[in-house]
């Protein structure tokens, strides 16, 4: 296959974002609420056919989109930590529990990847064991090796194997049959790791063997630390314990600027298990805890550290990051043995300060508060941009790196508060609108944060009649929000409008 070039594959990327997955975005929306209207069996079961259908498109342009990216060399990767424990078991989830995880004793406790490609990877092996074998199908992730030096990620199903063309699209020569299958192997080149097809009595086991280490020794989320007043500071590791991918992201480049590590978890079990491992890079200097987590809230999880942490490790500083500002919330967060309260969103400065006072060393930051950009003669920034900048240091790459993130988040996270919503499922409408409510809190995207909040409060007091009937303001705030920041996922573009050159 010919890669296309650079400039034609970031023309082709947008056109397919504008052209194709906004209306599309718009169609699922519709679609799912008139399932949610009073529809005959045949009605619905044709409305369920269409949503289906719609979903398999957006997932389809995933994939295209991906490809663009990894055929046109313009997709950086970053390496980050990730716990396979705790990885596995997210993806596992997702899968609405058709797919289970196992993770072997001795393996490796993390890898150092590009999160995102082996997300999609992994998802892309569980789609089609999914889709074409049969249960049971297990991600099982073991070491490969004696050295311990790489990890095997394997997916494996109960069905009738898989067929000659898809295991010579896996390992053959490369051709352009079978998009998902090619994009899996250009996502393991990318990820430096290989693709194997393993002999199996039933089923098929298709593998992923991952390098520990980044591959051609990139760097890892190792920022240049922040020169305050006296001097270069020296770096905190601080693990983040939260579950909204947006909002990790965020608070990675919020570290980076500051000169810190970041090691990031999902759920509050993971948590846990990373404020109390000391493995070779050393043990954390500090832990941001969100409160509402999926499986252990966060004051669960900080009584857990609390009570398992050896007493050589001294005091190990929690901070709470929540949206709660009540009373009750604080006083909770106080009782299960947090230090401090950051309520969302948390911009550098505030962020800076608390990281001090837990380090309790004087002078470690700059002092400077965070310019945000104005409009004037600039030219029109929207709103929600300015809250962006002004939380990564005016930074444009990693605004709109964030801003990217959100918006390709976006839909499915509605998507999940109306899948709850049809299946009348309260708890899960309250937890979906909380995880888009936040992540939009954190990029100032208020329009939407309010239509979450209204949202959540009568999910949570049990009234699924006034949550759907806030639907339709979500639907056309997101609509909103998606039209007016497509064009600001791109450095270049908010370079330009902030009369600053990108970088």
């Amino acid at each position: 296959m010919t890669p296309p070039g650079t400039s034609a594959g970031r023309s082709l990327e947008r056109a397919l974002s504008q052209a194709v997955r906004t209306p599309l975005h718009s169609l699922l929306g519709f679609l799912e609420l008139l399932t949610m209207g009073d529809l005959d069996a045949d009605q619905r079961r044709l409305g369920d056919q269409l949503m289906g259908s719609a979903e398999d498109l957006l997932a389809g342009s995933d994939r295209v989109l991906w490809l663009l990216r990894l055929l046109g060399g313009h997709y950086a990767p970053r390496p980050a930590r990730v716990y396979l424990a705790a990885f596995a078991a997210e993806v596992a989830a997702e899968s609405g529990g058709t797919v289970s995880d196992v993770v072997a004793p001795d393996t490796p406790a993390f890898v150092d990847a590009d999160l995102a490609a082996l997300h999609q990877l992994v998802t892309e092996l569980i789609g089609n064991a999914v889709a074409h074998g049969r249960a049971p199908v297990v991600l099982a992730v073991t070491p490969d090796g004696p050295r311990r030096d790489a990890v095997r990620i394997t997916v494996s199903d109960g069905g009738p194997g898989l067929p000659p063309a898809a295991r010579e699209a896996l390992t053959g020569p490369e051709s352009d049959d079978g998009l998902g299958l090619l994009l899996v192997r250009r996502l393991a080149g990318l990820l430096g790791g290989t693709v194997q097809v393993l002999p199996a009595a039933a089923g098929a086991q298709v593998a992923l063997v991952l390098p520990v280490a980044a591959p051609g020794d990139r760097p890892v989320a190792t920022p240049t630390p922040a020169a305050g007043p006296g001097g270069a500071a020296p770096p905190l590791r601080v693990l983040l314990v939260e579950d909204n991918a947006t909002n990790r992201l965020l608070t990675q480049r919020q570290l980076a600027r500051l000169g810190h590590s970041l090691v990031a978890v999902a759920t509050g079990e993971a948590g846990v298990e990373a404020a109390l491992a000391e493995d070779g890079d050393g043990p954390v200097d500090v832990v941001l805890m969100d409160r509402h987590l999926p499986d252990i809230d966060g004051c669960e999880a900080t009584r857990r550290i609390r009570a398992a942490l050896p007493a050589h490790r001294g005091h190990l500083p929690v901070i709470a990051v929540t949206a709660d500002v009540t009373a009750d919330a604080r006083d909770a967060c106080a009782a299960a043995g947090m230090d401090e309260v950051l309520t969302k969103p948390v911009d550098l400065r505030r962020l800076s300060a608390a990281l001090e006072r837990a380090a309790a060393v004087v002078d470690r930051f700059p002092d400077g508060r965070v310019a945000e950009p104005t409009a004037g003669d600039r030219g029109y920034v929207p709103a929600a941009l300015h809250a962006v900048l002004a939380r990564v240091d005016g930074d444009a790459e990693a605004a709109a790196e964030l801003v990217a993130t959100y918006l390709g988040e976006l839909p499915g996270r509605r998507l999940r508060i109306q899948a709850s919503l049809r299946r009348d499922e309260p708890r899960g409408v309250f937890a979906a609108a909380e995880s888009l409510r936040t992540s939009s809190d954190s990029l100032g995207v208020s329009a939407v944060a309010g239509a979450c909040a209204a949202l959540a409060a009568a999910a949570e007091a049990g009234d699924l009649a006034a949550a759907r009937a806030f639907l339709p303001r979500l639907v056309r705030q997101c609509q909103e929000a998606t039209a007016d920041l497509t064009g600001y996922a791109e450095p270049a573009r908010i370079a330009e409008v902030l009369g600053s050159p990108a970088g």
